[in-house]
């Protein structure tokens, strides 16, 4: 609690620098257009960037699990042979 203001001080002061960055980076740009090379690189970097010192600043933890479950039960006992996985998850869980 004693140190809530100069977390979220941090945290508005990264939202808003993050803000004014991708201005600047964008500025010029015909938003009727996907955003590509140089100028889609720097606000992908800035967005994470500024994202992962919010995130850091709050206190909040992020991480990554994979969980494996065992479907043998109503796909047969070699159902894992045939099975073809897909790149990206389907289901992404939150704490909230």
């Amino acid at each position: 609690m004693t140190i809530f203001q100069i977390r979220a001080f941090l945290a508005m002061g990264g939202f808003i620098l993050c803000n004014i960055l991708c201005c600047i980076v964008l500025l010029g740009h015909d938003y009727r257009k996907p955003l590509t090379g140089l100028r889609g690189w720097l606000k992908h970097q800035l967005y994470w960037f500024f994202m992962k010192n919010i995130i850091f600043w709050a206190f909040m933890n992020v991480k990554y699990e994979y969980v494996d479950s065992d479907y043998s039960d109503y796909l047969g006992k070699d159902y894992k042979k045939t099975q073809v996985l897909p790149e990206k998850s389907s289901t992404i869980v939150s704490n909230h």
